[in-house]
């Protein structure tokens, strides 16, 4: 089956919390109808509160969560917004960049 080859521009909402409140981010993706996203969990790295080594993520004392999400402009810009409270107050990031889509 030749399907002709499609390209979409989206953004792309690359998310970083702590493990902890891992649930309360994806029940607010939840709320705002994201329709899909990759987890990846156990990410380590360093940010402005500190260093998330791979040896306290094998044990589960800091592990953090990297969120994957390919959107259209609003959703990212509200996506954001709900976030925002999150990650001031327990640390994260989230990132809002220009992305193209390969349809299949």
């Amino acid at each position: 089956m030749n399907k002709e080859l499609s390209i979409n521009a989206v953004k792309r909402v690359e998310i970083i919390v702590s493990h902890n409140i891992l649930t309360e981010i994806l029940k607010k993706l939840d709320e705002l109808h994201v329709t899909g996203y990759t987890l990846i969990q156990e990410v380590a790295g360093k940010g402005d509160r500190g260093v998330v080594s791979l040896s306290s993520v094998r044990v589960g004392t800091y592990a953090n969560s990297y969120i994957i999400i390919s959107c259209n402009a609003q959703t990212a810009e509200n996506i954001a917004k709900e976030i925002y409270v999150y990650l001031s107050k327990y640390g994260g990031i989230c990132l809002i960049s220009d992305a193209y889509e390969v349809n299949h």
